[in-house]
C-alpha cells in the first residue's frame, strides 16, 4: 500500500491562505474608518467666515483620500480636494471662489472647509465624504446661519382720534426675530408686526406698531431679539407730553369757542354803555350823598359771572380727563 505524500496534506490550507489574503481590501489599511462630524449644529453670522469641520475615526491619515462636501447632492459640490488638490470642475457656481480647504492636520485625520462672508443661502444641511478607493464613509453637518439686525428707531406720530401711534422699524434680520413692546414699567403693549424678506438678500425687515389705550403710558420701549443669538437691541421712546397738553389745549379752546363771544363779554364784565359812574342819593339826615354805580352792577351781575367761570372749568374738566 503506497502513503501519501507529506506535501499533498498542505496544499490545500496553502490555497486557503491565497484565496483569504486575496480577498483582504486593498490599500494600506485605511479601510476600516468612519467620518465623524461636529455633533451639534454650527452657528455662523451673516458676511463672516465659517469652517466646516469633519475627521476620521480612528485618527488616521486621510492624505490620498477624495474629500468631498456637498449640500443635496454629491455632484456639484461645495467644495471637492483629490489627489492633493481642490478640483474646481465639480465646484457649484454659489461657492465659486468662495471656499478654502484647510488640511493643515491632514496626517491625523482632521479636515475642514473653510466658506468665507456667509450668506442667508448657506444655511442648512451639509455633508462630507472621505472615499479611498471602494470604501467610503461619511457625515453630516448643520449650519445655522444667524443675521443681527440694525439698532431699531421709533416714530410717534398722533393719530385723528387724538390717540398715540409708536412704530418701531429696524432691517438685516435672520431668520424672523421676536419683537415685544413695553411701557416704562414693564407691563407688555400690543402690537401688530410685519415681517418683508428681501428678494437679494434673504433678510427681514421688521415694521412693529402700537397704539397704547392706557393714557397713564409715559414711555415705551421696542425690543428686537434674533432666537439664535443672546444679544438683543432696544429702542426706548417717551411719549410727547407736550403734544398731549397741547391738543388738550386746543380742545379747551374750541369748546370755550362755542360759547358766544359776546355771551361770554357781558356776563363776565356787563354792559356800563350809556350809565354814569356816579348817581346821587338821598342821604339818610336829608344830606345828598353819592353811591358808587359801578360796584351796585358788580354785585347785581356776581351770578352770571360764576355761571360762566363754572361752564369754562366744567369744560376744560372733561377735555382733561378725555387726554390724560
Amino acid at each position: 500500500m503506497s502513503r501519501p505524500h507529506r506535501g499533498d496534506a498542505t496544499l490545500p490550507s496553502f490555497l486557503v491562505t491565497f484565496i483569504f489574503l486575496q480577498l483582504l481590501p486593498a490599500g494600506n489599511g485605511k479601510s476600516d474608518f468612519c467620518v465623524l462630524g461636529p455633533p451639534d449644529p454650527l452657528l455662523a453670522l451673516v458676511g463672516q467666515d465659517k469652517e466646516l469641520p469633519c475627521k476620521l475615526s480612528p485618527n488616521i491619515s486621510a492624505e490620498g483620500m477624495e474629500l468631498r462636501w456637498y449640500r443635496d447632492q454629491p455632484s456639484p459640490a461645495v467644495h471637492v480636494h483629490k489627489d492633493g488638490e481642490d478640483v474646481y470642475e465639480e465646484q457649484m457656481e454659489d461657492y465659486r471662489g468662495r471656499t478654502t480647504f484647510v488640511g493643515s492636520h491632514m496626517v491625523r485625520g482632521e479636515v475642514a472647509v473653510r466658506i468665507r462672508n456667509v450668506t442667508v443661502s448657506d444655511n442648512g444641511t451639509y455633508h462630507c465624504v472621505f472615499k479611498e478607493h471602494t470604501s467610503h464613509s461619511q457625515a453630516t453637518l448643520w449650519l445655522k446661519v444667524a443675521g443681527l439686525g440694525s439698532s431699531p428707531r421709533i416714530h410717534v406720530t398722533g393719530t385723528q382720534d387724538k390717540s398715540i401711534r409708536a412704530e418701531c422699524t429696524s432691517s438685516g434680520w435672520f431668520p424672523e426675530p421676536k419683537v415685544e413692546w413695553l411701557d416704562l414699567r414693564g407691563e407688555p403693549v400690543p402690537a401688530e408686526t410685519h415681517f418683508s424678506a428681501s428678494a437679494s438678500t434673504g433678510l427681514f425687515a421688521v415694521v412693529s406698531t402700537v397704539t397704547p389705550q392706557d393714557r397713564a403710558v409715559e414711555g415705551l420701549t421696542c425690543s428686537i431679539s434674533n432666537p439664535l443669538l443672546p444679544e438683543k437691541k432696544v429702542a426706548e421712546t417717551y411719549l410727547p407730553g407736550e403734544y398731549l397738553f397741547s391738543s388738550a389745549i386746543k380742545a379747551t379752546s374750541i369748546g370755550v369757542q362755542a360759547l358766544s363771544t359776546r355771551d361770554v363779554w357781558r356776563k363776565l364784565w356787563g354792559q356800563s354803555q350809556g350809565r354814569p359812574c356816579l348817581q346821587p342819593a338821598q342821604g339818610g339826615h336829608g344830606d345828598v350823598g353819592f353811591q358808587d354805580e359801578t360796584v351796585i352792577e358788580l354785585q347785581g351781575d356776581l351770578p352770571g359771572k360764576q355761571e360762566s367761570y363754572i361752564l369754562i372749568l366744567v369744560v376744560v374738566v372733561v377735555v382733561l380727563i378725555n387726554f390724560f
